[in-house]
């Protein structure tokens, strides 16, 4: 009979937070000040990208094009478009343009790649996949995360400033990028997340191509061949739009999160859900317990 009474309460009381209006919600016994849909992290961060690229791009191409065309070995007409370090490494006021871009879709960012990471969990632990899965979410929400370190060190570190670096940066940077992807594909494909996969393994296909610029690169470096360093110029001007489509392409994972803000002075940032996937939740909950209170009267 306790045990029959304390399962009552905790449904009341999921019923009675689900009635209240979203800004009114009391989670982890705070009140909700502020709720903002995931997805808009996800569509701010892929337009912030975009800006960031190709407004250093225009401006370059306006105020420097012969000076970011030119290279150790070659100059304009030989070669006629930048390299991605160039454009956003080697002048002002593009640089300075680029930086404000990227700066702002920081957080963006990072709040997409966190949000993705509990997405998974959040599948895994609904469907009861094996423990596998749980790490392989770990792995990829690590990836993840080593992935952003790299994106700020080609970024801070500029080709004019430590030009070694920068490559390392880069080369880490699409290295993990592709171990990344392959992962989550082999992940969301597994929990049943089809649609994603199949988004994700259509732009990792696309990402592949580029590898095609290591090639025109040999070209450049070791043989020397005029205009070969701006067709590899394009392959990296590529993986900008594909890196773009992969981080918008987060909307659908994350279509059912919300960021709130609370009350609560120790966690004041919360990712939950939003309104249709939590009346899921409850009725399935709901039907738990019904279940549950005929199993205790049968008994």
């Amino acid at each position: 009979m306790r045990q029959r009474q304390k399962k009552e309460v905790t449904t009341n009381n999921v019923k009675n937070n689900s009635s209240l209006p979203i800004q009114t919600q009391i989670t982890n016994n705070s009140k909700v000040i502020f709720q903002l849909p995931a997805t808009w992290f996800a569509y701010s961060n892929s337009i912030l990208i975009i800006f960031s690229f190709f407004s250093a791009l225009f401006l370059s191409v306006i105020i420097h094009y012969e000076k970011i065309v030119r290279n150790a070995y070659f100059g304009y007409p030989d070669e006629f478009f930048p390299s991605v370090s160039a454009v956003i490494g080697d002048h002002f006021p593009e640089r300075k343009v680029f930086y404000f871009g990227m700066f702002a879709a920081a957080v963006p960012r990072v709040v997409t790649a966190h949000c993705a990471v509990l997405a998974g969990y959040q599948e895994i632990s609904k469907q009861r996949y094996h423990n596998f899965y749980y790490w392989l979410n770990k792995i990829v929400g690590v990836l993840g995360y080593i992935r952003l370190v790299s994106t700020m060190g080609w970024i801070c570190v500029s080709s004019k400033d430590y030009g070694f670096w920068h490559i390392v940066f880069m080369f880490q940077y699409y290295v993990v990028t592709m171990i990344y992807m392959f992962l989550q594909i082999i992940l969301f494909h597994a929990i049943g997340r089809k649609y994603s996969a199949g988004w994700k393994a259509l732009i990792f296909g696309l990402q592949t191509i580029a590898l095609g610029g290591a090639a025109f690169f040999v070209y450049h470096h070791e043989k020397r061949v005029p205009g070969a360093y701006s067709y590899c110029a394009l392959f990296e001007w590529f993986i900008i739009i594909c890196d773009a489509l992969w981080e918008g392409g987060t909307v659908i994972d994350i279509s059912g999160m919300a960021i709130q803000i609370s009350a609560n002075t120790f966690m004041p940032f919360q990712i939950n859900k939003d309104n249709e996937s939590k009346k899921q939740d409850e009725n399935d909950r709901n039907d738990n317990n019904n279940d549950d209170n005929n199993n205790d009267d049968n008994n």
